[in-house]
């Protein structure tokens, strides 16, 4: 069963955060095509860029998750564990696992 083209448009359309130039040409398409959620953050953990899945699972536009703390998106039991996890990746540690509980626009756990 094929898209209707209001979704493909849609889903085309919500990846306003997007991803940098550099790498724009190696993950554009598969970043605006997949239905796996994804957003990429600064060494600060603020939010530069999240996909239409990303957006639809959350429950939020890009225009809103762009420049927001993605701890914040994390459930209270998992924000510290999520903020030291971000903090050992951004250092290099790519073994840093976490296991987190987004929290929905409405505030229902993911």
């Amino acid at each position: 069963m094929s898209e209707s083209p209001a979704i493909a448009t849609s889903r085309q359309s919500a990846s306003v955060g997007e991803l940098p130039s550099d790498l724009a040409g190696l993950l554009g398409d598969f970043w605006g095509r997949t239905s796996l959620g994804l957003c990429l953050t600064n060494a600060s953990g603020a939010i530069v860029a999240a996909n239409a899945a990303f957006c639809e699972t959350v429950g939020r536009t890009a225009q809103e998750l762009v420049g927001a703390s993605a701890v914040g998106l994390l459930a209270a039991e998992a924000t510290v564990q999520g903020s030291l996890a971000h903090l050992a990746f951004i250092n290099g540690d790519d073994t840093a696992m976490a296991g987190t509980v987004y929290l929905h626009k409405s505030s229902r756990p993911l």
